[in-house]
């Protein structure tokens, strides 16, 4: 008897233990008077996804709508699911601008892109444009996004977005290249690209970990601020 006991409070042990590295919709909030500025490139592709011109079903959600109005929609979505797990952050959308020499076919293919190589593009193209550390530079497509890899098959991987990792509020440039989705689940690859951006791979559900690592790099937002704020009572 004493070693039935014994056995299920090991495993109750093991249960919590397990579960202390998950988050619910309880728990501290991190984030707040943290702003993403996202600024939003979209190539050709997505043409026809703004006219709403997608399959039956979708096109009583998905009516024409300029670009801006399609997008600030987009990211109060992913905005709100942030919000949900704990995260604060606001989202502002800056410019959006239909550009089409960032993207970069793979193997000349017109309907894939090179992820990595898209991405250094929208990188290259974003640090010229010069932006607050807070900026990230999104590259929207329906195109499927390939990466090269060594294996023996030669195949691809094929990723639903490419971002850079733990730049956010850095000297470095935060970029990514999504791809679109069906409407229901079109914000997923978003939230994706941005956790990545925000030093974490989970997304759908965020660790203690994470929380952790997140709030990490927002305060590195704060002491960006104060460094300039302190810069500027001294000018």
């Amino acid at each position: 008897m004493r070693r039935i006991l014994f056995l299920i409070v090991s495993f109750g042990v093991q249960l919590s233990t397990a579960a202390s590295d998950t988050t619910t919709n309880g728990g501290d909030k991190i984030g707040e008077n943290i702003t993403v500025v996202a600024r939003v490139f979209y190539d050709s592709s997505y043409d026809e996804k703004l006219k709403g011109k997608t399959d039956s079903e979708e096109r009583k959600s998905s009516s024409s709508k300029p670009p801006k109005e399609y997008f600030e929609k987009l990211f109060q979505t992913v905005q709100t699911r942030f919000n949900e797990r704990n995260v604060s952050i606001k989202i502002d959308v800056g410019n959006v601008t239909k550009i089409n020499n960032l993207s970069a076919p793979y193997e000349q293919s017109e309907l894939s892109l090179n992820g990595s190589q898209t991405l250094d593009n929208l990188k290259n193209y974003s640090t010229y444009l010069g932006a607050p550390n807070n900026a990230v530079y999104f590259l929207y497509t329906t195109k499927n996004i390939y990466k090269k890899i060594d294996r023996g098959d030669r195949m691809p991987l094929d990723l639903q977005d490419m971002a850079t990792y733990g730049t956010f509020c850095t000297d470095n440039v935060s970029a990514a290249v999504v791809k679109d989705r069906p409407v229901r689940w079109i914000y997923w690859n978003t939230v994706e690209a941005l956790a990545n951006i925000f030093g974490v791979k989970h997304y759908s559900r965020f660790r203690k970990s994470d929380l952790k690592t997140m709030n990490e790099t927002f305060r590195r937002c704060q002491a960006s601020e104060q460094t300039g704020a302190l810069s500027l009572s001294t000018k």
